[in-house]
């Protein structure tokens, strides 16, 4: 078996809990896996549908070779609904939803089981929630619901009630870097900075050595320094890096303003090149990382957005200098 085909190295835990369910004969008609993102919850999941769509499963775990197991490796399963946000969208359409529910009203098309994964579980809006909620407080039988959440406490509490929860955590980094050096042809010393980047969150790491981020990031940080440094202006910054991809870079920014929020929360420095950030509050930095997030969904949502004027209004709030523009 390939790593692909079991729960990652730090999923024991909650993989044998789930078994300990099946065996037991209550398995859970709705499961909320949380935890943040970029740690595998999305390949537990996967691994745990396979189980629930097999038709001789073993210990919960897929055959791999009967005909349910065949029909769901080619990604159109009859018994099995993905439900996501639209490009560029923040929330699953309700419509969407009712369609699932009314899967599991009709009559299995192969197999005894349908599964419906909703992920994330944060984008159901409230008219979502409500068509969910009917299906949660009354399951059919032969349905699970599988919702994926890195914010649980952002789900309504009577979602979060109606659901088995298994919580996923960032693994140790021995077992982060094992798994990184069997994925990728990257050394040590890239691993380790690319786990460093993604705060050890192992997946978003490997993302991250894929796409050549940890050198981007590295790039930034040097324009950032030169900027702090009066050596570079928000203008001529922004312009440049209009140019680049911007959601990697928004990303990046974030994570510097976290990282920032973090070491003013636990009275440590912050990084020479952002000590314009040391006269904030903690509400205006919060503030500030809101604005962001909000930046990074409109540059999702719209393709038109001017990209030169969004960063110099970044820029200018970071540096202490103006207030960021409201789009």
């Amino acid at each position: 078996m390939t790593q692909a085909d079991t729960p990652l190295a730090w999923q024991a835990a909650q993989w044998q809990r789930w078994q300990r369910s099946i065996s037991a004969g209550r398995r859970p008609h709705a499961l909320l896996l949380a935890g943040c993102d970029g740690i595998g919850k999305r390949h537990f999941a996967n691994y745990l549908i396979a189980g629930l769509l097999c038709e001789s499963p073993q210990s919960a775990a897929p055959c791999g070779s009967c005909h349910g197991c065949e029909v769901r490796r080619g990604g159109a399963h009859p018994a099995l609904r993905l439900l996501q946000p639209p490009e560029g969208k923040r929330q699953i359409p309700v419509d969407e939803v009712r369609a699932a529910i009314d899967m599991f009203s009709r009559s299995a098309m192969l197999g005894d089981t349908k599964v419906c994964l909703i992920e994330p579980a944060e984008a159901l809006g409230v008219a979502s929630c409500n068509a969910l909620l009917k299906t949660l407080e009354e399951p059919p039988g032969d349905a699970v619901i599988i919702l994926l959440s890195a914010s649980p406490s952002a789900l309504l509490p009577t979602i979060r009630s109606r659901c088995q929860q298994l919580k996923f955590h960032v693994p140790e980094v021995a077992a982060a870097r094992d798994w990184l050096r069997a994925v990728s042809d990257a050394d040590d010393t890239a691993i380790d900075a690319a786990l460093t980047e993604a705060g050890g969150r192992p997946l978003l790491a490997a993302e991250y050595l894929s796409a050549g981020i940890v050198e981007l990031r590295k790039s930034w940080d040097a324009d950032w320094e030169q900027l702090s440094a009066a050596r570079l202006t928000v203008p001529v910054l922004a312009e440049q890096w209009a140019k680049l991809d911007f959601l990697p870079l928004l990303d990046w920014l974030c994570a510097r303003l976290a990282s920032c929020v973090r070491s003013q929360a636990l009275g440590g420095a912050m990084p020479p090149s952002w000590t314009a950030l040391q006269n904030y509050s903690p509400r205006v930095l919060h503030e500030i990382h809101r604005d962001l997030q909000q930046l990074n969904w409109q540059s999702q949502s719209f393709a038109n957005a001017n990209k030169r004027l969004q960063l110099e209004a970044v820029l200018f709030r970071l540096t202490g200098k103006q207030s960021i523009l409201r789009t």
